[in-house]
């Protein structure tokens, strides 16, 4: 599951090639290199889900889930989990599986063991590392699991990318192109290009090097990749410097600095300062390189990174002594010193380590050489003994006369066993007859329950279409809001999602419900809600949406207790009301999104974090109240907020299916930023093909795995 680390790995792998890249080593670490309070907060949920949890399978995707949000930030708990999943994993396996269950630990192992592969990586310890992608590899390839194989390659082929090993690095790299390719897999496919192009950086073939690099650039753009986009900006940038031509490198790294500054990637900005330093002094530009230099210096400092600062301080020494300013260029050499002194160590380790690996690896190739001689030896020895076995049998003919006459009386013997197993076979057909006797009972017992599950689908099929028929008619929705779309996709054939609407005069109300529970519990639970909703507009004539709210909690909660129980039963909802240029928004759990001009919007908008900003577009959230339709333990009034429309503002109200649906390359959970972006990236399109796109989107993120939830997302455009 783990391929966004894998992701990540061959992202550092781009980053990796020192003789040609200094721009991006920490980014991932600026990136991310702290819990974000919304991170926290998920993070003790997975605890408190993993204290309570009835099954190993629960307990697993817990970890995995919370491994992959901060195995950035702390590599020591990040080895622990994933020892407790490899751990739990391999007890598991020992007992006795379905299909499905064997597969999920066996995917959940290779998880662990390409997470191991990683982190003994970092640690400098490259034989550990590989022998864990080894095995990860081979239960990727048994699984059959194309995705888990392209990862754990690209891994490997980092590790020869490491030791200096181009042949073999290629030849991996090729290999995860060859399958992301295959599964139209657009991030692995640039990442792959990346790799390539490095490696043919190393070759001295700037040519292909480049053209790798532009084929990355080109689907980094298409499907709005920064960070792959700035990172390969620079390869181009540091190629161009190493056929010295600096004029087109300093534009790819000016290029390159623009997204770095625009995703705020501190170290990454310093790095593309310190390249433009570097060169300008080729070129003999000392002015240039002195600004740039020490904007680098700056940044490096401030993000404590040695090597940025070893970089910046070198390009200064070189300014200052060429410009005679000999005091500032013995400062520049001393910090020069220091940050070598600081990395010494970790490269004295890292060389150890990588002439350790070679040297077992030579020994390796070694014994293969001696066992293949062996085997020969063993072959020839097969040969000579096969002669031998031959002369034998002809030996044994002369003593086949002999036999013949041994079996003749023999046959007098099998004779008086013949009227034994006559009588022994008599039983044999009674206990047959006994056998199929019972095969019938069990043949009719199989055609009860045919008959059976039979009327319990067309019970299923019958509240389908009950439950089609409460939702509002595609006719309806077409002749009251003139350009939109509704994408419902229930887990089951019946839904615990659903979308209402009602017309009052001059003002339209629209809602998405996400009610407790999928399937049939999920669709009796959207009944009772779908009628609470009815009954606050119709039998109360109540008009805003909070004061709705209000009224339907307060008649889900009376309807739930009419059985004296306490039950916790309810839904999260999005109310609007639309009305002119106008709409008034109240929510329980569930925001509202609205895809937005950037000339509309605010600068306290544009402040938010949970704004989400393009070039002339952005996302931004209408919060809700953190409380559900249902019986709460701290209830309070709902808020509600009205809003001033725009022309071309996207309306998106939503469940949380989407975003909660695991898959993608790594086999986690989707989230509502990418789900923000999703929204941005396809803003340009109409309405219908916004709802095939984000259809397309959650299908191929989903790929084998079982959908988790409902999904109903409904897309309007004011105009």
């Amino acid at each position: 599951m783990k391929n966004f680390k894998q992701t990540v790995s061959k992202f550092q792998t781009t980053i990796k090639a020192c003789t040609l890249l200094i721009l991006m080593i920490s980014a991932p670490a600026i990136a991310l290199s702290q819990v974000s309070p919304d991170e926290k907060q998920q993070i003790d949920s997975l605890k408190q889900l993993i204290k309570t949890a009835k099954h190993d399978t629960t307990i697993i995707r817990a970890w995995m889930t919370w491994d992959n949000i901060i195995y950035y930030q702390d590599e020591d708990l990040d080895f622990a989990l994933n020892k407790k999943i490899d751990s739990l994993c391999d007890i598991n396996l020992d007992k006795k599986l379905t299909k499905k269950q064997r597969d999920f630990f066996l995917k959940s192992k290779a998880f662990a063991q390409n997470s191991f592969g990683m982190i003994f990586k970092m640690r400098g310890k490259l034989k550990s590392s590989m022998d864990s992608y080894l095995s990860g590899l081979e239960i990727y390839e048994k699984l059959n699991d194309q995705n888990g194989v392209s990862g754990v390659s690209t891994n490997i082929g980092n590790i020869h990318f490491d030791l200096e090993n181009y042949d073999k690095a290629l030849e991996y790299y090729e290999t995860s192109l060859k399958i992301d390719t295959e599964l139209e897999n657009q991030y692995g496919i640039a990442t792959c290009y990346n790799n390539i192009g490095l490696v043919y950086s190393e070759f001295g073939d700037y040519k292909l090097a480049r053209e790798n690099f532009n084929k990355t650039l080109k689907i980094s753009k298409k499907i709005d990749n920064k960070l792959e986009e700035s990172n390969c900006l620079n390869n181009l940038g540091l190629a161009h410097e190493k056929e010295k031509n600096f004029e087109e490198a300093i534009q790819f790294f000016e290029l390159s600095l623009v997204i770095c500054d625009s995703i705020g990637f501190i170290n990454s900005s310093a790095g593309c300062y310190n390249n433009i330093g570097r060169t300008y002094i080729k070129m003999g530009d000392f002015g240039n390189a002195l600004k740039s230099s020490n904007k680098g210096l700056a940044l490096s400092l401030e993000s404590e990174d040695n090597v940025m600062i070893r970089a910046a301080a070198d390009n200064l020494y070189k300014v200052h002594k060429k410009q005679g300013n000999t005091q500032k260029a013995l400062e520049m050499i001393e910090l020069v010193n220091s940050s070598n002194e600081k990395l010494k160590t970790e490269d004295q380790k890292r060389q150890i380590a990588q002439q350790e690996f070679k040297f077992k690896l030579e020994q390796t190739r070694a014994q293969d050489s001696i066992v293949n001689a062996k085997e020969i030896e063993i072959k020839n020895s097969e040969i000579a003994a096969n002669r031998a076995e031959a002369n034998a049998q002809k030996q044994q003919n002369y003593y086949l006369f002999i036999g013949l006459a041994l079996l003749a009386l023999f046959g007098l013997f099998m004779f008086n066993r013949y009227k034994l197993i006559s009588k022994q076979k008599n039983t044999i057909d009674e206990q047959k007859n006994a056998v199929e006797l019972q095969k019938e009972k069990i043949e009719v017992q199989h055609h009860q329950l045919e008959e059976t599950h039979q009327e319990i689908s067309d019970s299923i099929t019958y509240a389908e279409r009950l439950q089609l028929a409460m939702l509002p008619s595609m006719d309806e929705l077409n002749s009251t809001l003139k350009d939109g779309f509704v994408l419902f996709m229930p887990k089951n054939v019946v839904s615990g999602d659903f979308y209402w609407l009602h017309t009052d005069d001059d003002t339209t109300f629209i809602a998405v419900a996400d009610c407790t529970g999928h399937g049939v519990p999920g669709a009796m639970v959207s009944v009772v809600c779908c009628n609470a909703l009815n009954q606050a507009v119709r039998e109360f004539g109540l008009k805003e949406p909070n004061e709705i709210l209000n009224k339907t909690r307060e008649i889900v909660i009376e309807t739930f207790a009419t059985n004296g129980g306490d039950v916790k039963d309810g839904m999260d909802i999005a109310l609007c009301a639309l009305k002119g240029d106008k709409v008034k928004f109240s929510g329980a759990n569930n925001p509202l999104w609205i895809v937005r001009d950037n000339e509309f919007i605010s600068e306290e908008q544009f402040a938010q974090r949970s704004t989400v900003k393009d070039e002339s577009k952005s996302l931004i959230e209408y919060k809700s109240n953190k409380q559900p339709i249902g019986s709460f333990e701290d209830m309070k009034t709902f808020d509600q907020a009205e809003i001033q429309l725009y022309k071309n503002d996207k309306l998106y109200l939503f469940s949380d299916g989407f975003a909660d649906q695991f898959g993608g390359p790594k086999g986690k959970k989707f989230m509502y930023k990418p789900f923000k972006r999703h929204l941005i990236s396809i803003d340009n399109l109409s309405m219908m093909d916004q709802k095939i796109a984000t259809e397309k989107a959650f299908n191929n993120w989903k790929g084998n795995e079982e959908q988790v939830d409902d999904v109903c997302i409904w897309g309007i455009v004011y105009s």
